[in-house]
């Protein structure tokens, strides 16, 4: 069993008890520390895959990039790496739904003390 830092079910149906979710959700995200980072980018990305996500992201908040997996069953799974100034399209939404990381990360950057 794995803990994502965001997940998203499409199917409420994998929600019943509330707390827990029961099968794969469509949508996994991890937000790399030192710490996590070997893991999130190997380990949690085999296991993903292999339960049936359909998207999993890896936010590196230190180099600044996402980087989007879709997986599919045939195992043309696909890649592609955003930087947070880029628009990321959530792939589950067909093209409906994108994130754009550049405001938030300013608007920390900026309680932080930094220059951004």
């Amino acid at each position: 069993m794995l803990q994502p830092d965001v997940l998203i079910c499409c199917d409420p149906e994998q929600n019943k008890m509330g707390a827990r979710v029961f099968g794969a959700p469509s949508f996994t995200a991890e937000v790399l520390s030192k710490s996590t980072k070997s893991k999130d980018r190997f380990l949690k990305l085999y296991k993903y895959k292999n339960a049936g996500v359909k998207e999993y992201w890896i936010i590196d908040p230190e180099e600044r990039t996402v980087t989007v997996w879709i997986f599919d069953k045939d195992d043309n799974d696909k890649s592609k790496v955003y930087t947070f100034e880029d628009p990321v399209p959530v792939g589950i939404s067909e093209g409906k739904c994108s994130i754009r990381f550049a405001d938030a990360d300013r608007m920390l950057s900026k309680a932080a003390g930094d220059s951004r």
